[in-house]
């Protein structure tokens, strides 16, 4: 699983791992239209580039789930931020 940091806490983000792994397959894919197009296979070749497609916007989608879950998570950090400025003023 990924983690990312704000600050110098380490956080876990449950969608880099899978967009890692997404990533990989993605380049394997493209490698596969290539391999396809130098033996002339167009079915094939075709069937690899919509796999890459399909994988493309697998990607965009845990991208924006990644984005979803950090900016949730810096808006916590931030309320908690003020919730403790605010407890300290009023000590």
């Amino acid at each position: 699983r990924g983690h990312f940091r704000i600050g110098q806490r380490g956080h876990y983000c449950f969608g880099l791992t899978d967009l890692v792994n997404k990533h990989t397959d993605m380049h394997a894919e493209v490698g596969r239209v290539l391999d396809a197009m130098d033996t002339d296979d167009k079915e094939t070749a075709e069937k690899h580039k919509n796999r890459v497609n399909q994988l493309s916007m697998e990607i965009i989608a845990i991208i924006d789930l990644v984005e979803q879950h950090i900016l949730k998570d810096m808006r916590a950090l931030s309320d908690s931020a003020q919730s403790s400025a605010l407890l300290n003023i009023n000590e």
